[in-house]
């Protein structure tokens, strides 16, 4: 009898432990639940986020477009009135005038945006800053130098 008593309490420890370990499966898989809900929100709020970010960019450059061009419309007129002056053959100083004035208002312009004419005569040409035209030998300059601009 006092086997059988024996053999009685280990089969209860063993389903009281088989229980514990039942709870703690059950505890863990909701956790992972959990976890994998909070997963796919992180997921969906960032690529909400990323859709929002790309319509900002968006915006900005259209932003910046539009500017860039009110600013150039102005410069257009003013070719504009000085192809129509060459047409109506006015004094040429006028349309001199005019197109160093138009030239002067693009440069401001540029300038504006923080782009700046770049001398490179004398200097080696760089192809990420200059564009060639044409190669020409020469005696007097060195290989790959920009000799005219």
């Amino acid at each position: 009898m006092a086997e059988q008593a024996k053999e009685k309490t280990k089969k209860i420890k063993k389903l009281t432990k088989i229980e514990k370990l039942k709870k703690e499966v059950e505890g863990l898989q909701k956790q992972n639940e959990e976890y994998l809900d909070k997963l796919l929100r992180f997921k969906a709020e960032f690529e909400n986020y990323k859709k929002r970010m790309i319509k900002e960019q968006s915006r900005a450059i259209n932003y910046a477009s539009e500017t860039i061009i009110h600013r150039l419309l102005p410069i257009v007129d003013d070719l504009d009135r000085a192809l129509a002056a060459i047409e109506s053959e006015q004094d040429a100083q006028k349309i001199i005038d005019g197109v160093k004035l138009t030239h002067k208002d693009i440069k401001n312009l540029l300038e504006e945006h923080s782009v700046c004419e770049i001398n490179p005569l004398g200097k080696p040409f760089n192809p990420e800053q200059h564009e060639a035209v044409f190669t020409q030998d020469s005696d007097k300059h060195d290989e790959n130098c920009v000799i005219q601009v």
